[in-house]
């Protein structure tokens, strides 16, 4: 996991109220150390989505955006696992469908 996304992560619980500010570095090296050493995790977000479909001159909305991800999440052959291939084969399904 980067260093942003642990970041991220643990700004979203600054905000939700579950870690106060002051702990929120003391926060972020520990996921970093004691999880995140011997765990790697791939991530895709809304923004792939998106900006993938407009090199494609395709429109995809943040809705649209959305529902891929979980189509992906929840239906993505592990023995391929989620490249953009998959993300544009998705994408198109759902354009259409």
């Amino acid at each position: 996991m980067h260093n942003y996304q642990i970041r991220d992560q643990i700004e979203i619980l600054v905000e939700g109220g579950f870690i106060k500010k002051t702990d929120s570095e003391k926060a972020q090296k520990l996921l970093k150390k004691k999880f995140w050493t011997d765990r790697i995790a791939s991530t895709w977000c809304i923004e792939d989505i998106i900006d993938r479909a407009k090199e494609q001159d395709k429109k995809v909305t943040v809705k649209q955006a959305r529902k891929i991800l979980q189509d992906i999440s929840h239906g993505h052959d592990a023995e391929i696992g989620i490249n953009w291939d998959v993300i544009d084969c998705v994408t198109d399904m759902e354009l259409n469908p």
